[in-house]
């Protein structure tokens, strides 16, 4: 309540009114009220994510009119992998910053699994992850199909294979993402299939961290190569597609929360990630 009070510059007391007055409006308590301070009630977290999402209509609204007076500044919020801000989103953004430098874009990094929990908080209007699948309320507007590769230098000798095993990498110091991650999460169905063991080095949720491991010549990172596009394009790392039974298939997923309407900043993003025809519109 003092955070609150603080933030609002009001007396404590206004906003205790405030907050009785919705609970008697509503009829329900949004607060279990104890020594230590209070805590949000089933009703009172209902409340508060219908509010943020009104708080979100009014926004998006807003930049709408500004657009229809040819302003177009706003905000787009995004939410992402490492791998896919290394990657994607990072050249989006730079050419979206050029064409729209009235909207400011907020990009932070999150994991897979916490992409689709970030866009029903309100927190985000745009999310990026691997291999995200069907998910209630969300709708996937465009992906970019990649592989689970291994990623060395030029002249390490699995640089000169078409392809690898697992087999294949069981004699070299190896790195990885951590298990709840999704390459960490595809890992562990290949080893529920019966693959040979392997012997991790390095398990980190730092795509820096595996990129200075596979330049650095001291071993291999396992990763996708839409991670390392800058590091493949300047020759400084080659990405050896990872074999089991083919190609280790893997997914960018963009995704938006559905039935939304789309700000002008949005769908110009969406727009722009689609562009150049490496990320392609999900129908």
């Amino acid at each position: 309540m003092s955070r609150a009070a603080w933030n609002l510059d009001l007396d404590v007391s206004v906003v205790s009114r405030q907050i009785a007055s919705i609970e008697f409006a509503f009829d329900c308590s949004l607060f279990e009220r104890h020594r230590r301070g209070v805590r949000p009630t089933e009703a009172g977290l209902r409340v508060a994510e219908h509010v943020v999402q009104l708080l979100a209509e009014e926004n998006r609204l807003r930049e709408e009119l500004y657009d229809l007076r040819k302003l177009r500044i706003g905000s787009l919020r995004i939410a992402a992998t490492e791998g896919a801000i290394a990657g994607p989103l990072s050249h989006a953004t730079a050419i979206f910053v050029r064409l729209y430098p009235g909207i400011r874009i907020e990009m932070f990094e999150t994991s897979s699994e916490q992409v689709v929990p970030t866009l029903h908080r309100g927190d985000a209007e745009l999310g990026a992850g691997l291999d995200i699948g069907q998910e209630r309320g969300v709708e996937i507007v465009a992906h970019y199909d990649d592989i689970l590769a291994a990623a060395v230098v030029p002249g390490h000798p699995l640089s000169r294979l078409p392809h690898v095993t697992l087999e294949d990498l069981q004699r070299y110091p190896l790195g990885t993402f951590e298990r709840n991650s999704g390459v960490g999460r595809t890992l562990q169905r290949l080893a529920a299939g019966e693959a040979p063991a392997i012997n991790l080095a390095l398990v980190t949720n730092s795509l820096h961290a595996l990129r200075r491991l596979a330049e650095s010549g001291a071993g291999v990172a396992l990763l996708c190569p839409h991670s390392i596009q800058d590091e493949i394009r300047e020759g400084r790392l080659v990405a050896v597609q990872l074999y089991r039974n083919g190609p280790v298939q893997m997914a960018l997923n963009i995704c938006v929360l559905q039935g939304r309407r789309r700000s002008f900043a949005l769908d110009r993003f969406i727009e722009e990630l689609t562009r150049d025809g490496s990320l392609r519109p999900t129908p």
